[in-house]
């Protein structure tokens, strides 16, 4: 890499199209698309998309083989913004029983969990668009994409405006050739 890291300050993430465990090489990583263990519910957390450093594979940054496929667009964000509305609603229930239960008998429990693992892969792929955006700050043996994220970059990919998702940077180089 060009720039060299300070593992101590910049958190880690990793997203490639592979199999091996980059932590039997002492290299810790927050893995993107993978669940995040579940807290006391049972419900897995919603992984942290935060500042960082993201070592994302070329293949896993196209929206082709991870869930949802395609360009991000209108009905996305829309799924999007409906699933977000929904775990706020199951955050806000949270510490109150009789809100929980309330939320329950609109919609069974395993529907709201299906939600929540839904979001994730939107939130995944919304951020994946937003970094699709823009150049990488660098790159590893051609494959590894690397982009340095501030924490309200990563707010703005999750927040922000939606993502314009026309034609990679990635493909635009590929027509060009």
């Amino acid at each position: 890499m060009a720039q060299g890291l300070d593992a101590d300050r910049a958190r880690v993430h990793l997203s490639y199209f592979g199999r091996g465990r980059p932590e039997r090489y002492g290299i810790h990583v927050d893995r993107l698309d993978t669940q995040q263990p579940a807290d006391t519910s049972g419900v897995p957390r919603p992984r942290g998309y935060d500042g960082g450093v993201y070592f994302i594979s070329a293949t896993n940054l196209q929206p082709v083989v991870l869930t949802p496929a395609g360009p991000w667009n209108r009905q996305y964000e829309a799924l999007y913004q409906q699933a977000l509305a929904m775990e706020h609603d199951l955050a806000a229930a949270a510490g109150d029983p009789a809100a929980r239960a309330r939320l329950l008998a609109m919609m069974p429990e395993e529907d709201w969990l299906r939600s929540r693992a839904f979001l994730e892969k939107l939130r995944s792929a919304r951020f994946r668009a937003y970094l699709r955006q823009r150049e990488p700050d660098d790159e590893v043996n051609y494959s590894i994409l690397v982009y340095r994220v501030s924490d309200e970059q990563a707010r703005q990919a999750l927040a922000g405006p939606m993502p314009e998702d026309g034609p990679s940077l990635l493909q635009k180089a590929m027509d060009e050739n």
